[in-house]
């Protein structure tokens, strides 16, 4: 039997476009070029979600009014059915707390003891949404092996945390986290209609170096994405790909930054700062 998942939308379907990013990331052909024209718009995008049914919403508060039925549906029926929480209850404080911890490193036992719940049901609620496995090396012993936490869809978990475009600009560390799992869940929305199979990781090592995803595919080859909310890049925001790079050896084919900027811009061989909106347009020239 063939299971087939269906996902939130993403904004190449919304828009109709064809993005390129992710072919020309995974065959080393990406190249430097501008927008002509430039307007920040992935805060708008990653607070309204991929949702189709919210999408057609004409307004915030319909949006939101929807976000939070949908969301009591899952209380209601799939977690209960799913979880079997001692005490029901809790289920919302564990749907919020995992919005709030979106892109973060999962932690089962800070949740347990709180909660008075037992670490297996926890894990069997977070088995509802995505963990993001640690990258791994037999040859490197410093890595931190734990998963992320990410939210199904940026929408839902904005919803959730009653914030919307203009009030998370008050909250940077938050904004930052869900915009690293709204670039997330583009790429692997994307990547299930690519011709390789790809799999996605995230790297971390004890002496604080990381790449926000890893993307490996069939044929080994290995690329990294880091996430930033700023309007420039330097240099120096490269060390985490760097090591990745050392670590993987001639199976690392390329690396970018993706920011909030109109330049996608050529730092070394492999490295590149690349416009968000790249994820929904095709790449400047």
């Amino acid at each position: 039997m063939h299971i087939i998942t269906l996902n939130p939308l993403a904004q190449c379907e919304i828009e109709r476009s064809q993005p390129d990013l992710l072919d020309a990331l995974l065959s080393n052909q990406l190249k430097a070029g501008r927008y002509s024209e430039f307007e920040s718009q992935y805060t708008r995008r990653m607070i309204t979600g991929g949702y189709p049914t919210a999408l057609r919403m004409p307004d915030e508060k319909k949006k939101s009014k929807w976000y939070e039925d949908y969301s009591l549906s899952m209380i209601e029926r799939d977690l209960q059915e799913l979880s079997r929480f001692q005490r029901i209850n809790n289920l919302p404080k564990l749907l919020n707390f995992a919005a709030a911890n979106t892109s973060n490193l999962l932690n089962i036992n800070s949740l347990a003891a709180p909660l008075e719940e037992s670490r297996p049901t926890i894990g069997k609620f977070l088995t509802l949404l995505e963990r993001l496995p640690s990258w791994h090396s037999n040859r490197y012993k410093r890595l931190i092996k734990s998963p992320k936490l990410h939210m199904m869809d940026t929408g839902l978990a904005a919803s959730i945390l009653r914030v919307n475009s203009n009030s998370i600009q008050n909250d940077p560390n938050l904004h930052g986290r869900l915009l690293e799992t709204f670039v997330l869940k583009e790429l692997q929305r994307q990547a299930s209609l690519h011709d390789s199979r790809l799999w996605f990781s995230h790297f971390r090592d004890r002496d604080g170096l990381e790449v926000d995803i890893v993307i490996e595919s069939d044929s080994l080859t290995v690329v990294g994405v880091e996430v930033k909310s700023a309007k420039s890049v330097n240099i120096h925001d490269f060390r985490g790909l760097r090591k990745l790079a050392v670590l993987t050896g001639e199976n690392f084919i390329g690396g970018i930054i993706l920011y909030d900027g109109p330049i996608c811009r050529q730092f070394e061989n492999y490295l590149f700062a690349v416009p968000i909106r790249s994820l929904w347009e095709p790449l400047p020239n």
